[in-house]
């Protein structure tokens, strides 16, 4: 484990997808602890280069299949420590051999961490390596703690009033055409295990940039992205965590079969170029 250290604020990360394995701020643990009756050994993936699911886990790249991991690779990959001080780190992950069994692009992950007192950011630096144009997408899956909800009191609080019926999600993560309904009280939504049996909520380019995670006091944990356009709700009924996720890209729609630079809300990054996209954490 690679620990950062800011005041009273703790925060460790795996070398393996570079995430984040526990967040301690304002006198609590605010990830959640890892169980396999739920969710195993995830606790806050970074997700490249896709999110969400794709048609029986293949991509297609100039007519050649390839697997392709829900999420993406990244979670499983060993990266490198290539930057660190008492209170920032930054990991890293090139394409190598197993990435090109995957994905047969040349990039660079960075993945860059600064912690505060108060608050944790991320930053997801993606590069172009190679001489062709870079499909990607990536996101934050962060888990945080919550207790059961039918046993506390949870509300998540949204800067913008959202549209109120969200894509309903197959078997296998694939979008649909149809829609469901979101039961929010204006920009507020009230969390219970039984508004999530469905499956997740995923507000496709949201009009809000933060999300708050608050408890009946008021306290708890507010999201903050930037260049992550879609803000994904998850959690498994009677887990001990919700997750605020934010995705440039999503899951394949229902139909889709071409190729990776034609799946829509991909990103494209020129030889050389270099993009940023970041979520900060800050306890309430």
């Amino acid at each position: 484990m690679i620990r950062l250290v800011s005041g009273d604020a703790i925060a460790e990360f795996d070398l393996v997808g570079a995430e984040p394995k526990r967040w301690f701020a304002g006198g609590k643990e605010r990830l959640w602890t890892p169980s396999p009756e739920y969710w195993w050994p995830d606790i806050a993936p970074n997700l490249f280069p896709i999110c969400g699911a794709v048609r029986d886990a293949t991509i297609q790249v100039d007519g050649i299949a390839y697997p392709m991991p829900i999420h993406g690779f990244a979670p499983t990959m060993p990266f490198e420590l290539v930057e660190r001080s008492a209170d920032r780190a930054v990991f890293r992950l090139e394409d190598n051999a197993a990435t090109r069994k995957h994905y047969p692009f040349a990039f660079r992950l960075d993945v860059v961490y600064t912690l505060s007192a108060d608050a944790l950011r991320e930053e997801l630096v993606v590069t172009n390596r190679g001489d062709v144009p870079l499909p990607y997408a990536v996101g934050v899956h962060p888990g945080f703690a919550t207790g059961v909800l039918e046993q506390n009191v949870w509300t998540l609080r949204f800067d913008e009033q959202e549209a109120d019926r969200v894509p309903t999600i197959a078997t296998g993560g694939i979008f649909t055409s149809e829609t469901r309904s979101v039961p929010f009280e204006g920009k507020k939504l009230p969390l219970s295990s039984e508004i999530f049996a469905p499956g997740a909520f995923c507000f496709l380019d949201a009009a809000s940039k933060g999300v708050a995670l608050v408890d009946e006091t008021g306290g708890g944990v507010r999201v903050l992205l930037e260049d992550m356009p879609h803000i994904v709700l998850w959690t498994k009924p009677g887990a001990p965590y919700v997750c605020i996720e934010g995705w440039t890209g999503h899951g394949d729609p229902a139909g889709f079969e071409g190729d990776l630079k034609d799946k829509p809300s991909m990103r494209f990054l020129d030889r050389g170029a270099s993009a940023t996209h970041a979520a900060t954490y800050t306890i309430l």
